[in-house]
């Protein structure tokens, strides 16, 4: 099995759930191993260093957590702020084994109040621009967790992924979050096809639907991902 293999008796919202379980702690386990000078390290956002990457991993988990207490409550949660903000600033200059700490512990109370939105149903706004049902909270975290990820250790080979969790990945990816690219068609090894954009001409791209994924949020092109 590929890191995220869903079991088959899982539901999709408990498949995502194992999903971010697993990616956790492939990133755990490779940011323990970091030295200070590899938390300083510049990260592949222009602009921010590794420890910057886990420092919004680690607001990031805290603020989606808070968002899923205030969707269980019943209250309409305040809205996201994507770009780095003051709280990311002061963990960034966290000593590295107190930024792995909170991520460790920030991404385990994500965790347990995520499971109790099993059964919830609804839609907000996560952030300007980002309009989800509350079932595709997972996602936003799995999204974040895998893209950070490779944001600290970039692979030219691509990233491991199950096909399943991929494509619901890429299709959140497409539909929601609405990246600035295009036009093109997107098409898997897995024999998926999707369409980004219109237009006259229409290039092809093809490989692993994470790989593609991959591009479609960050731009990145693997040495599996090819023009056809």
């Amino acid at each position: 099995m590929s890191s995220g293999d869903p079991d088959q008796a899982q539901s999709p919202f408990e498949a995502v759930l194992h999903a971010i379980r697993d990616r956790t702690h492939l990133l755990l386990g490779r940011t323990i191993t970091y030295s200070a000078d590899d938390w300083c390290a510049p990260s592949m956002l222009p602009g921010w260093s590794r420890a910057h990457v886990a420092a919004h991993l680690i607001t990031g988990a805290r603020n989606l957590t808070r968002i899923a207490r205030e969707l269980l409550a019943g209250t309409s949660p305040d809205l996201l702020e994507p770009s780095l903000g003051d709280e990311d600033e002061v963990l960034a200059t966290a000593d590295g084994l107190d930024i792995q700490i909170a991520l460790d512990t920030s991404a385990g109370e994500l965790h347990d109040e995520l499971a109790k939105l099993t059964d919830l149903t609804g839609a907000f706004h996560l952030r300007p621009g980002l309009y989800i049902a509350v079932h595709e909270l997972p996602l936003v975290r799995l999204r974040e967790v895998v893209l950070h990820h490779f944001d600290l250790e970039p692979a030219d080979e691509g990233i491991d992924l199950d096909p399943e969790i991929a494509r619901r990945l890429l299709d959140f990816e497409i539909t929601c979050v609405k990246p600035p690219i295009g036009p093109v068609r997107i098409r898997t090894d897995e024999g998926l096809t999707r369409t980004i954009g219109r237009g006259p001409t229409m290039p092809t791209l093809t490989g692993p639907t994470g790989d593609l994924f991959l591009w479609a949020a960050r731009g990145a092109l693997t040495n599996r991902v090819h023009e056809a």
